[in-house]
């Protein structure tokens, strides 16, 4: 027998006048009116699609960046940490640290303001 598992869904209606009761993990509970509960989800559903666009648009920057430097780049990698940071790590192609190399790497992320990296 295949039992069927119902999802339930939370309905915030933005023209409801009652307030939102909001329950995180960390029990740090908070009420909002049901207007800002749905401005928020839209914001932060405007914000991961947003993120995507900017992690899509790093990646080919960092592929195009590794190929124009793979004489002496030998691979780059990007962690996403906590927070939503990133983290870079490059592998040189040489032993003895590739001071221009690193030069070169950080002019790469610094046209990127909105997202937190770590060099």
């Amino acid at each position: 027998m295949v039992q069927q598992q119902r999802q339930t869904f939370v309905l915030l209606d933005e023209d409801d006048s009652r307030s939102v009761v909001v329950h995180p993990k960390n029990c740090d509970r908070f009420v909002l009116p049901s207007t800002h509960a749905v401005a928020a989800c839209y914001a932060f559903d405007q914000f991961v699609n947003n993120m995507q666009g900017q992690f899509d648009e790093l990646m080919d920057r960092l592929a195009k960046w590794v190929e124009s430097h793979r004489d002496r780049a030998k691979a780059a990698y990007v962690a996403v940490r906590e927070g939503n940071r990133f983290l870079f790590v490059v592998m040189q192609r040489t032993v003895p640290f590739d001071a221009e190399l690193a030069t070169n790497w950080r002019i790469l992320i610094l046209p990127l303001p909105k997202m937190n990296a770590s060099v």
